[in-house]
């Protein structure tokens, strides 16, 4: 029996345009699911660890539920861990549930605890709390980009290998 398709007499052929096929096929589907590669980001250097506890320290004292923020310099009793991961800025905001396109370089620190964040929001609702504070911080500038809270305590990995600092 002689074969109609000529691919079918190439199998190296058939094999190659078929691996081609199933990667686009992936591709599609990842993309489609919001699933995208982040890009190779520099490991969070001593300096910028120190520069985010601070940061993350002058924040945690802000948004401390308990009401006993310290003098500023040190941890409110309220804080129980704090980590550190440098990401993209892409990838910080997908792990907290916004967009951006950003392949920018950020650090995101992680403060486990109990927060409120003293935010403006509509009249009558309330101020959003919940048991892990987030920052963003631009390393380029050390200042910082985003604040949030979250109800859980979200685990960094997600961003690439976190330091624990607390």
């Amino acid at each position: 029996m002689r074969a109609r398709n000529g691919l079918l007499r190439h199998p190296k052929l058939y094999a190659l345009l078929t691996g081609v096929l199933v990667t686009l096929a992936a591709a599609t589907i990842f993309a489609a699911a919001g699933v995208h590669s982040s890009p190779v980001v520099e490991p969070i250097t001593a300096s910028e660890q120190a520069q985010a506890e601070k940061l993350a320290i002058a924040y945690a004292n802000i948004a401390s539920s308990d009401g006993k923020g310290s003098d500023g310099t040190t941890w409110p009793d309220s804080v129980v861990s704090f980590h550190v991961v440098a990401s993209s800025r892409g990838a910080a905001a997908a792990f907290a549930g916004s967009q951006s396109d950003s392949d920018s370089r950020v650090i995101v620190a992680a403060i486990a605890g109990d927060f409120t964040l003293i935010a403006p929001g509509p009249p009558g609702s309330e101020y959003p709390s919940g048991h892990q504070l987030v920052i963003v911080i631009d390393p380029a500038t050390d200042s910082v980009t985003d604040v949030g809270v979250s109800g859980e305590v979200r685990d960094l990995k997600a961003l690439g290998d976190p330091v624990s600092l607390r």
